[in-house]
């Protein structure tokens, strides 16, 4: 998990580190090394002679080091290496894998959305105060509904809110296309809903899943699957921009919005039939089932 968490945090710093040292690349390449020769100096000078080509150089490297790092961790002895040497069981990697190709599509989907709203709202609406109205209205939504996706999901059942999150979402996505004021305000309340249920729904499935059917009762890979879904996480964010680009270039500016209503349909599909529901206990339940077991118990 340690290093997981590290590993997030090197590629979410990649793109700060590529802008600030590529301000001074420039002055530090103007100045006479001597202990370099002019060949290398002219390969660095070619790697770093942009902001975007030193961050897919930061990024390399950030990659070869993780795979380094695991290779590494994989050959480290048992006493030094806390993870080594557990036999997983299938119905844990099976759970893995269903969660984790909705979780990254889902995340996928929503990173695509980002880089493009205000200049897609500025090229609908003229008035800057209205598009930052637009952006208001998304966040406020989040915010009034968010302390309630929580029960929700825990009564309707978190597979319902998760398929809800991506509705809503393709929803809001879509409404990207219209002119109509009114819609794109509609949009971007039902984007705020399907966001509080993204940060919701799914996780508390996991951890509700890994407990039912006697597949991790104590929690034991949980550290490890969340670890994973977030480390990950940077990578998918880092692919979403560059498809972003892409679909721009090709679809224009609602492209982006586009793509993001095909991964959610994805994950929507995924999650109808590979998830399985499952809602909150409550605490009369608790109790009667204690009862059922003292009762079986004393029988």
């Amino acid at each position: 998990m340690g290093l997981q968490r590290i590993l997030s945090m090197l590629l979410n710093s990649a793109t700060t580190l590529a802008i600030s040292l590529g301000a001074t690349r420039d002055a530090f390449w103007h100045i006479e090394h001597p202990l370099l020769s002019p060949s290398p100096r002219g390969k660095l000078e070619e790697l770093t002679e942009t902001p975007s080509k030193l961050f897919n150089s930061i990024l390399c490297i950030l990659i070869f080091a993780s795979f380094l790092f695991k290779i590494v961790e994989r050959w480290m002895p048992p006493a030094m290496n806390t993870k080594a040497k557990r036999n997983k069981p299938r119905a844990i990697m099976s759970l893995q894998a269903r969660f984790l190709a909705v979780f990254w599509l889902i995340k996928c989907a929503d990173w695509l959305q980002g880089p493009y709203f205000y200049e897609l709202y500025a090229s609908k609406v003229s008035n800057c105060f209205i598009i930052s109205k637009l952006f208001v209205t998304g966040f406020a939504s989040a915010a009034l509904f968010g302390p309630m996706a929580g029960s929700i999901s825990d009564t309707f059942g978190r597979k319902r809110a998760t398929l809800a999150f991506c509705v809503l979402y393709s929803l809001g996505a879509a409404s990207t296309k219209s002119s109509f004021l009114c819609i794109l305000f509609l949009g971007r309340v039902l984007s705020g809903i399907g966001t509080s249920l993204m940060f919701a729904a799914p996780e508390t499935w996991l951890v509700a899943e890994s407990k039912q059917h006697d597949k991790d009762p104590d929690g034991t890979y949980l550290e490890e699957t969340f670890g994973l879904a977030y480390a990950v996480d940077s990578i998918v964010a880092i692919a979403a921009g560059q498809l972003s680009q892409a679909a721009a270039s090709k679809r224009g500016l609602t492209g982006p919005f586009e793509l993001s209503i095909v991964f959610l349909c994805i994950g929507g599909l995924l999650i109808l039939f590979l998830w399985r529901e499952n809602v909150a206990h409550s605490a009369n339940d608790d109790d009667n089932n204690d009862n059922n077991n003292n009762n079986n118990n004393n029988n």
